[in-house]
């Protein structure tokens, strides 16, 4: 069953350990913010991890501001 972005947002805000939790629950909501298919739906844990993980390096070295995604990245 999928959840809604209202969940999903009200569920971010609990997450105290999210700095920036405030700033992505706002984006979640936003009605402009489309969702994606999953394109890993068959894929492990472990190799999403890794291409999010270069990602990450990616966003860095292009600049790319990317609230709360140490802290996303690490749950």
């Amino acid at each position: 069953m999928p959840i809604s972005r209202r969940q999903l947002a009200a569920s971010l805000m609990t997450a105290t350990h999210i700095a920036d939790r405030h700033a992505i629950a706002a984006f979640i909501a936003d009605p402009a913010t489309q969702s994606a298919p999953n394109p890993f739906s068959q894929t492990s844990a472990g190799a999403v991890r890794q291409v999010w993980r270069q990602r990450a390096a990616e966003f860095r070295s292009f600049d790319i501001a990317s609230a709360g995604l140490v802290d996303l990245l690490a749950t």
